[in-house]
């Protein structure tokens, strides 16, 4: 198939385009890859930190749950998964989550907290579709305000805890085992730092 000089340097252009972007996410001291959504390394508070821009997911069909798996975990089993995170905007939304037992089908569960509905949520998101399994109310996190989510997860039994406090038990009925990464919603505007992965000794 012949090529007129433009199309070539199309290609060119875009092979570039996502070179600079790997090379980006690279140089952001973390292992993550955005698999769906607005996701790009800023300078937060003085430091290196990962946000996720919902403002800029207007295209159609918008992108609901926008997700980051982190690249240096993909079979995590049981342990601890903590970060840091701040909402910063979001109409509709203001969330963030760390998702964890996920599959290379796109299936994954996710403990989250939202700044407009000060709730603690984990729900299962499976063939498209997300089901809560457990709610907690009650659980503020502001928006403008670093806040610590800390999953724990030990056999079946899951426990979560927002800056320190332990507020969510849920028994799964069976081990976890996929990926971990970063979670978000709709329109949020939410930044992250400080996301560790400890895995329990077998």
């Amino acid at each position: 198939m012949n090529r007129t000089p433009f199309a070539i340097l199309a290609v060119l252009l875009a092979l570039l385009a996502s070179s600079a972007a790997f090379s980006a996410w690279a140089a952001g001291g973390d292992d993550f890859a955005p698999a769906k959504g607005q996701w790009a390394w800023e300078t937060i508070d003085g430091e290196r930190a990962l946000k996720v821009d919902g403002s800029r997911n207007t295209a159609a069909p918008r992108e609901h749950f926008p997700i980051a798996l982190s690249t240096g975990t993909n079979d995590f089993r049981s342990g601890e998964v903590s970060v840091r995170f701040k909402p910063l905007s979001g109409r509709s939304d203001q969330a963030g989550g760390i998702m964890f037992d996920y599959r290379q089908n796109g299936d994954y569960l996710v403990l989250r907290a939202n700044a407009l509905e000060s709730n603690l949520n984990l729900y299962r998101y499976a063939s498209g579709r997300r089901t809560p399994l457990k709610e907690v109310a009650n659980a503020p996190a502001p928006a403008g305000v670093w806040h610590e989510l800390r999953l724990v997860i030990d056999g079946s039994k899951l426990r979560g805890y927002l800056d320190g406090k332990e507020l969510l038990s849920f028994d799964l009925g069976r081990e976890v085992s996929g990926g971990v990464g970063l979670w978000s919603k709709d329109d949020s505007v939410t930044v992250f730092k400080d996301f560790n992965v400890t895995s329990a000794k077998q």
